[in-house]
């Protein structure tokens, strides 16, 4: 009964609304089969039909039982209590058995004291047969007693769990109703939007017609070419900008001018006598004899231009 069909027809609606699809925006809901899920409920309901049925059966068979146990304990009754009767019905006055006996002989004697045993042992025997009637009816009204009120809770709660589960089911379904409206409603939402931007985009084209109805045309123009990155200025020690003879080509029109250690005219022209030099501390004769610049406490030396007797205290590089 506890694997029955019924519970197994459960558990597959159980699992079929696990597997099922989350729906966005709505937290707790699934997608499941509809065709499906109906075709488990039919079946359910048939299953449930015959287990019904089968109750329905196991009771009037308890009912049967018992009245059948009950009348036969009453014919059992019956019987015994019309053998009593007939026993007393039969039996002599306490007088007349007494010359009745002392009339016998011996053996006749003999013969009704057996006879007299073997009714106290019917008797006995009867009575010892009626109480074990008695037990074997007590025993099989409560087993049935027992095993009905079994079976009568367990439909119980099978009842119970089928109904809840048809309607959370039924609530299912609803909810599967509202989201076909809510999609409806949405591919609806979409089609709108599609014709407004197509009404939009026809509308944007005719304003863009030329005085002949013509669509005006557009050209765009794009530059493949490879973009080089500038070069880095490099200057020497000197301070004069170095550059590439690619550069001093690109940048004829430029205003940098680049001097040539060779062109010594062009030096001349532009520095006159602060011609640069590179930056390197050269010590002077006069230092190196110890003369007058020693009182500066340190030797005169060679900053770009010429060399003085004097000490710049700035220490710019500009003497």
């Amino acid at each position: 009964m506890e694997n029955g069909k019924a519970k197994q027809l459960l558990d597959r609606i159980q699992d079929i609304v696990g597997d099922g699809q989350n729906v966005p925006f709505a937290a707790g809901k699934v997608l499941v089969n509809k065709e499906e899920v109906l075709e488990i409920v039919e079946e359910l309901k048939t299953t449930i039909d015959l287990e019904l049925k089968a109750y329905h059966e196991i009771t009037d068979k308890r009912s049967k039982i018992i009245k059948e146990a009950e009348q036969e304990a009453d014919e059992i009754i019956a019987e015994a209590e019309e053998t009593a009767s007939r026993i007393r019905l039969t039996k002599p006055s306490p007088l007349f058995v007494d010359r009745k006996v002392k009339s016998l002989g011996k053996q006749d004697r003999q013969a009704l004291r057996t006879a007299n045993e073997i009714y106290a042992a019917s008797i006995i025997y009867t009575n010892e047969m009626l109480m074990e009637i008695n037990e074997t009816v007590n025993q099989a009204y409560n087993m049935i007693s027992m095993e009905s009120d079994r079976v009568l809770d367990s439909l119980r709660k099978k009842s119970e769990i089928i109904e809840n589960n048809k309607k959370e089911l039924m609530e299912g379904l609803m909810d599967m109703k509202k989201q076909e409206r809510y999609a409806d409603i949405l591919e609806i939402s979409q089609l709108l939007a599609n014709e407004l931007y197509y009404e939009k985009n026809k509308a944007k084209d005719e304003e863009h017609k030329d005085k002949n109805g013509e669509p005006e045309m557009v050209q765009w123009e794009f530059d493949f070419e490879d973009k080089k990155e500038p070069e880095p200025i490099r200057v020497k020690a000197s301070r004069e900008p170095v550059k590439s003879v690619q550069r001093e080509t690109d940048d004829a029109d430029s205003s940098i001018h680049v001097i040539k250690d060779s062109d010594h005219d062009d030096k001349m022209r532009r520095f006159g006598d602060r011609t640069p030099v590179r930056l390197e501390e050269s010590i002077t004769d006069a230092s190196a004899k110890g003369s007058d610049s020693d009182k500066n406490g340190r030797p005169d030396f060679r900053i770009g231009g010429r060399i003085s007797d004097a000490y710049d205290d700035v220490d710019d590089g500009v003497v």
